[in-house]
């Protein structure tokens, strides 16, 4: 798959213009991982967003020793972690050989200060991301979350 479309792609960056895309594509990093590798350890410190290009990836939270998810091509893992930083909750272990696109924090963030339109797009899309999912979650409750 073409790096740039599957930036294009991923829910964070959804509607990037094509100079943004530019200086994204720039700062990305590429990793391949062969099956059983770890692409993040529990505890580790939170330094990058990954986006699998191709494979698969097993999420194991911390204190469990089964996948609470699997996760394949086009999907982004670890960003959750650019929001609040903090040393990783779970371990994240290529199943299959999986290439992966690494974007640093530190790299993103500065992109972010210097490109004040990537950051409202990528801000906004990650609201609506995170606003989805906890209307879900509280559809599924019986209580408020706030």
């Amino acid at each position: 798959m073409d790096k740039a479309d599957l930036i294009k792609g991923t829910y964070l960056f959804r509607g990037i213009d094509a100079k943004d895309l530019t200086a994204l594509l720039g700062i990305t990093e590429q990793t391949v991982l062969l099956a059983g590798q770890l692409a993040y350890d529990i505890d580790q410190l939170s330094d990058a967003v990954f986006i699998i290009e191709m494979g698969t990836i097993d999420i194991v939270v911390k204190g469990k020793q089964t996948p609470v998810v699997t996760m394949g091509t086009g999907q982004t893992l670890g960003e959750l972690a650019f929001f609040q930083p903090d040393k990783r909750f779970a371990t994240a272990t290529a199943r299959e050989r999986t290439q992966l696109v690494r974007i640093p924090f530190d790299k993103l963030a500065q992109l972010l200060t210097d490109r004040p339109a990537l950051a409202l797009l990528f801000y906004r899309n990650a609201c609506a991301f995170f606003a989805k999912h906890v209307r879900e979650l509280g559809s599924e409750r019986d209580r408020r979350y706030f």
